[in-house]
């Protein structure tokens, strides 16, 4: 049977949009005003926004002191607004969505605990209630607003309105992704989104490699993309998805589901059509060594989405990767 790379791609769409569902917002709605009014007059002071407030568009993965963020922090709530805020989590992302971001709160409490154990003096920076949350607008269906769940490792960033949904930008990290020790070795956070982009390089010719491989790993790579706007997002340099064959190209789709498939299906699918009009414009960069057991970065960069791993200057178990589409972060173009 002929392999129809096509017919796999629309496959793929379908499976997760089921024909143009669009996302109905009542739910996640309904849980965000749950969860507003619970608040005292102190904490609605903290956590909600007008719309037009700038750390909306803002964003970061960086843990306690090293960012500031003002909004309603996990340990500043009643055991019941916590589990509030976690319905509306629940709404929003998949099953592996959510799994994927307790994990990561989960794994900050583990850092806590070691560094504390350690006497390292910055391991108050660390901590599963280390996590903020902030609202703007005014949720309901069919209007604007927006809401971003952040900590270390964890950017979550929605917008809503009549047009539809945004979802990104979308950082996910940890560290270590796989342990080897202890109870609790054995467990591996984004193992596929590691392993799948090491498998695609591997895959690659000698002349695809030379392509995709642009640099050595400088010491402090980290993901890119900040504004959506640099140069090296439209530079030539790279593999071109077109030049991949039929396998490759397959695979890309399964990276390129690692990410979108952490929201609901109905949020997923429309996302998965929009970045597949920009496939073509995609290139496939690599910065390390050739092989894929030292430190590395990957990235699939181009004008209209981009998807970027890193493995930190701590280890090769230390993962940064970043999701972007930018024609409707923070729902700009909406």
């Amino acid at each position: 049977m002929k392999f129809n790379l096509i017919g796999l791609i629309i496959l793929l769409g379908s499976a997760t949009s089921t024909a143009q569902n669009r996302f109905d917002q009542q739910p996640v709605s309904d849980a965000t005003l749950r969860f507003i009014k619970s608040l005292t007059a102190d904490q609605k002071t903290i956590c909600t926004r007008p719309w037009a407030d700038t750390n909306r568009t803002q964003w970061s993965n960086l843990p306690l002191e090293q960012v500031n963020r003002d909004g309603l922090r996990l340990d500043q709530l009643q055991d019941s607004q916590r589990v509030l805020i976690h319905d509306v989590l629940r709404t929003i992302l998949s099953e592996q969505g959510y799994q994927k971001a307790l994990f990561i709160m989960q794994y900050d409490e583990d850092t806590h605990t070691r560094l504390t154990a350690a006497k390292v003096p910055i391991a108050h920076r660390y901590g599963h209630e280390k996590y903020w949350t902030w609202i703007f607008g005014s949720p309901g269906v069919n209007k604007e607003w927006g809401f971003k769940f952040e900590g270390h490792h964890l950017s979550i960033n929605m917008t809503f309105s009549a047009k539809g949904v945004s979802c990104t930008p979308h950082f996910t990290g940890i560290n270590p992704g796989l342990i080897t020790k202890g109870m609790n070795a054995g467990k591996y956070l984004l193992y596929h989104e590691s392993e799948l982009g090491k498998n695609l390089f591997v895959s690659l010719s000698e002349a695809q490699r030379k392509k995709a491989h642009i640099d050595t790993l400088p010491f402090t790579i980290d993901v890119r993309t900040q504004n959506g706007k640099e140069p090296f997002l439209t530079a030539q340099d790279g593999l071109p998805y077109p030049e991949m064959n039929t396998k490759q190209r397959a695979m890309v789709m399964q990276i390129l589901n690692a990410w979108v498939d952490n929201f609901h299906p109905d949020i997923a699918g429309p996302k998965k059509k929009l970045m597949n009009t920009y496939l073509n414009q995609m290139r496939f960069v690599w910065m390390g060594t050739s092989s894929v057991h030292d430190l590395h970065y990957y990235g699939f960069l181009g004008p209209g989405w981009v998807i970027e791993f890193a493995t930190r200057d701590q280890g090769i178990q230390h993962f940064h990767t970043l999701w972007r589409v930018m024609p409707d972060d923070f729902g700009i173009k909406l």
